[in-house]
């Protein structure tokens, strides 16, 4: 059976190599439990390759399946383009502490183990595309001096402690979830918080917005398993891990505008319900035109406290024919029950913060309440213009 490299290919047909040796190159039987003597007569195969090849410009070590592997160990001409494409490594594997010196490719190459780049200096172009990480990959302390190519990749978990790019293209990556099966990045992917940090930072200096409030997004949520550890040294952790819960519920960390809209939604009836308990008949300031019975008011408004509840877990857990079925309903209620129609006005206008500057304050006999409704009013709109403006801003 012939593979797709045709170097190696050519150092058979010319008897360069042996068949045995070529076999072992591209021999996917028992990769996973090589013994000791495939794997030094492996390694002595591919040494002799790459002494084959010292004198090309490219190191063409395409389509092999490696076994356990650590490239500082084979001696080769530094100055060589390095070509991996399609490669297949089925254990640890070392690249960590390496000096590439010239173009360095990975493409279409799978890992099915750790590998490490740690420590590592790219000083000409790397290309990292399209490549399968089924374990845990290092670049911790690595630089790039060149453009690193990190595109359409799609890993397990990444490490980027102490790493620097002086130019990087991130897009598209993906991630394998706990079956293997893909998912969008989440902080599972990520060893540390830096990690995510570093890949936002590279993202917001290229103005690619969207791309780096994800990676902002998940940098918040390691930030906040970082407070969870008991082991932590972080001042005011509890006051921390508040506001950043809030801030997670409320915008999911100022990276979603509709969220705030949608807490905006559950807050009014909560308000109204609480305002409507707070004040007597006599001085209610709204409601007090409606012909519905005040108990019926709040039956009303516990509804419409249930409805956007369910809208708003619809939305997060992205039930979208539940958010539909959801909206719709509440969209039929105004129009087909007068009642409802009639509170929701009132609603309206008792959470409208325009209504802080007219001569009528519908919360002048219980202003401390009046006072709290006011603040979370403005804390919500001011998180839905910060999101918004996130989601849109441009340099």
């Amino acid at each position: 059976m012939r593979y797709a490299n045709d170097t190696i290919n050519k150092l058979l047909d010319d008897k360069k190599i042996t068949q045995n040796e070529y076999n072992i190159l591209f021999s996917i039987e028992e990769k996973h439990s090589r013994n000791f003597t495939e794997q030094d007569f492996f390694n002595k195969t591919l040494q002799k390759i790459i002494e084959l090849q010292k004198a090309d410009w490219i190191l063409d070590l395409s389509y092999i399946k490696f076994p356990k592997f650590n490239f500082k160990y084979f001696s080769r001409n530094e100055e060589q383009i390095l070509s991996f494409n399609d490669a297949e490594f089925f254990s640890l594997t070392e690249f960590a502490g390496l000096d590439f010196k010239n173009d360095v490719n990975f493409i279409g190459t799978k890992f099915y183990n750790d590998v490490s780049f740690a420590m590592s200096t790219f000083s000409k172009r790397a290309y990292f595309l399209s490549n399968l990480f089924y374990a845990n990959i290092s670049f911790r302390g690595a630089e790039s001096k060149n453009i690193f190519h990190f595109t359409n990749n799609i890993f397990t978990k990444i490490d980027l402690v102490g790493s620097y790019f002086s130019n990087i293209d991130i897009h598209n990556l993906l991630a394998f979830n706990d079956n293997k099966a893909l998912t969008t990045l989440s902080k599972k992917n990520f060893k540390n918080m830096e990690s995510a940090q570093l890949l936002k930072m590279y993202l917001e200096k290229q103005n690619i917005i969207p791309e780096a409030n994800k990676y902002f997004q998940i940098e918040q949520e390691l930030y906040l398993d970082k407070l969870k550890d008991k082991e932590s040294l972080e001042p005011n952790k509890s006051a921390t891990k508040f506001v950043l819960y809030l801030n997670k519920f409320v915008s999911n960390f100022g990276t979603d505008w509709i969220r705030p809209l949608l807490v905006m939604f559950i807050f009014s009836f909560l308000a109204s319900f609480f305002y409507i308990l707070f004040s007597s008949k006599l001085i209610l300031f709204i409601f007090k035109n409606s012909l519905i019975e005040e108990k019926d008011i709040l039956l009303w408004i516990a509804g419409g406290f249930g409805v956007s509840i369910l809208i708003y877990l619809s939305y997060h857990y992205k039930e979208w024919r539940l958010l539909i079925l959801s909206v719709l309903g509440y969209i039929g209620l105004i129009i087909f029950s007068q009642d409802f129609r009639l509170i929701t006005n009132d609603i309206s206008k008792l959470i409208n913060p325009l209504n802080i500057f007219k001569s009528k304050d519908y919360f002048e006999h219980i202003a401390p309440y009046g006072m709290f409704v006011k603040l979370i009013m403005a804390t919500l709109i001011y998180q839905f213009i910060m999101a918004f403006r996130q989601n849109t801003r441009r340099k």
